[in-house]
């Protein structure tokens, strides 16, 4: 005899959502009587188009494919086999949604963060456009993704998204670093320029000292003074003391100038941000297609 029945429910499944949003669900659907063992009852299934055009339309979903499978099961408990008909649908997730609120405005802020880069290592306004940019993805991320599932290990979606986080968080302790040795730079170079103002400050008075000493005494000559009187001897004292005035005025109005660590560090740093930029540009641009390719 050979029966047909219609069955109406709405059911919930457990889903694996590792890919999320670019997963493919096979969702199984075992249909089995309880009260009927195999040799009084053996289900057969309708033909399997049947089976997705009955199906409501899924506004997150796409149907890619349905099967149906005919086993058995059996109960050792009652010793008996039952006849089991499985329906198996395959739906795969329209990620677009994901892909232009969330994927496209959490890149551009990451981009934005790169060209934080271009600004002169100096400025400090480059360390607090990284933090701002960093509670502003935070925030973005929280909206964003307000209707994702909530589940207890990691999605495609969430790497992505820590990847993302990764680069900016990166971007703010960079700059932080350029910050703290920029500072130990200029407090550095002032200690020695304070130290050479102080060592020619010396020298100064060790000139003017012997300005005073070169000075020469006025005395009213004699007659056989003047007699004796040598010429090249007073030539070289105004000589002298006219040196002594040449430096002191070059001292007074020479600006002082160091060298040290810190000019190195002025030469390098902008290369140094040159490297970083790209290996995290580079890092970003392979990872970001590996882990939002659609399988």
């Amino acid at each position: 005899m050979l029966v047909e029945m219609r069955i109406q429910s709405t059911l919930s499944v457990s889903l694996s959502l590792q890919d999320f949003p670019f997963d493919t669900q096979a969702v199984k659907l075992e249909v089995e009587s309880p009260n009927h063992p195999y040799e009084e009852m053996q289900f057969v299934p309708k033909r399997e188009p049947d089976l997705i055009a009955i199906m409501k339309p899924l506004t997150e979903w796409d149907t890619v494919g349905a099967e149906t499978q005919l086993t058995t099961n059996y109960y050792s408990i009652f010793h008996e086999t039952y006849s089991r008909l499985d329906y198996i649908i395959h739906i795969r997730r329209k990620p677009q949604f994901y892909m232009d609120k969330v994927v496209v405005g959490i890149v551009m802020l990451v981009i934005m963060t790169w060209l934080l880069f271009c600004l002169p290592t100096e400025d400090s306004n480059r360390q607090t456009a990284a933090a701002t940019t960093f509670l502003a993805v935070v925030g973005y991320i929280s909206v964003a993704t307000a209707d994702a599932p909530k589940v207890p290990y990691t999605t495609r979606l969430g790497k992505f998204i820590n990847l993302s986080t990764a680069q900016i968080l990166v971007s703010f302790v960079v700059f932080s670093i350029d910050a703290i040795i920029n500072r130990t730079a200029n407090a550095a170079e002032e200690d020695a320029i304070a130290g050479a103002k102080s060592d020619r400050q010396a020298k100064i008075r060790e000139l003017r000292h012997k300005q005073k000493t070169l000075a020469p005494t006025l005395v009213v000559p004699m007659d056989h003074d003047l007699e004796d009187t040598n010429p090249s001897t007073t030539k070289g004292r105004n000589d002298e003391n006219n040196c002594v005035d040449a430096m002191l005025k070059d001292g007074l109005d020479e600006d002082i100038e160091v060298e040290g660590w810190w000019d190195t560090w002025r030469m390098v740093r902008y290369k140094i941000d040159l490297v970083i930029v790209f290996l995290m540009v580079l890092s970003y641009g392979i990872a970001c297609p590996l882990i939002l390719r659609h399988t």
